[in-house]
């Protein structure tokens, strides 16, 4: 079995320099997104309702607004403020089965901030490249499918969004100098960050969770130290620099079997590359 689907989206952008290489802008734009298949029993202990079989696409207008512009330095900034509505978003997760599919939901919103600057620092070579953002996404219409015998899929307005952090930033440090004739030398270090955020809309009970699983907020630093000479390239590369240990799902039944359960997935721990390269 088969179905075709078809979407015109659109886009209508205004830009007006107000002054010299500083503009301020309006945007209207839509998403679109084709359906698709799970693959999911529907005889046998852990049936799941055929409705699930299937997912529609998910269509979005976004709405935003915002300013961009460079300065004489070469610093650049943009910043803008966004409204983003989704029809029939798509949500992804795991039923009441402990099966993984997506679904349908009714009506989303997310809505909130983003902003990036890239400018030189006090010292000849160094210079910073930041951004970030802040959206609230939500859930704006209550839904509910009679899933399996294990429970329902739900949402509620007001809801988050789940794998949808609030808040996330990154910023990297970049240093170049010339170390001695034909070599120079380049540092880098960044740190990434987001907030917490929900895996899920409802609680399993067949796994006997009492809320929806949520990540706690996560920050990694990355460095890197590369010396070029010609076409040559000698670089060390470190991946989170701290070894720091960021649950990004806990376990989906914790503390049975003496802790034999308690596999959450964590991210990697630190990472040392040394790389040598040569362009031709």
């Amino acid at each position: 079995e088969s179905t075709t689907t078809s979407k015109n989206t659109y886009k209508v952008d205004i830009s007006y320099e107000y002054a010299d290489h500083q503009h301020v802008y309006a945007l209207w734009s839509q998403g679109f997104r084709r359906g698709g298949a799970n693959a999911l029993p529907t005889s046998g202990l852990f049936a799941e309702n055929p409705i699930l079989l299937t997912y529609k696409p998910d269509t979005a207008n976004n709405y935003e607004v915002g300013i961009k512009g460079r300065f004489a330095n070469d610093a650049t900034y943009a910043f803008d403020v966004f409204d983003i509505e989704w029809n029939n978003p798509q949500v992804a997760g795991t039923l009441p089965t402990g099966n993984l599919a997506v679904w349908n939901a009714t009506k989303a919103r997310s809505n909130g901030f983003e902003f990036d600057v890239t400018s030189p620092l006090f010292v000849p070579g160094l210079n910073i490249v930041a951004g970030g953002s802040y959206a609230d996404a939500r859930f704006t219409q209550n839904y509910s499918y009679a899933a399996d015998a294990f429970g329902n899929v739900t949402g509620s307005a007001g809801q988050q969004l789940p794998g949808s952090p609030k808040v996330s930033a990154a910023a990297t440090l970049n240093y170049l100098r010339a170390v001695a004739p034909g070599y120079d030398l380049r540092l880098s270090l960044n740190d990434t960050y987001r907030s917490g955020m929900y895996l899920g809309t409802f609680p399993l009970a067949v796994l006997g969770q009492t809320a929806p699983q949520q990540a706690p907020s996560m920050s990694i630093a990355n460095f890197s130290a590369a010396v070029t000479h010609a076409d040559w390239r000698l670089g060390v590369y470190v991946t989170n620099l701290t070894d720091k240990r960021v649950i990004q799902a806990p376990p989906y039944e914790p503390n049975r079997v003496g802790h034999l359960t308690d596999d959450a997935i964590i991210n990697e721990p630190r990472r040392i590359d040394l790389r040598l390269g040569y362009s031709f």
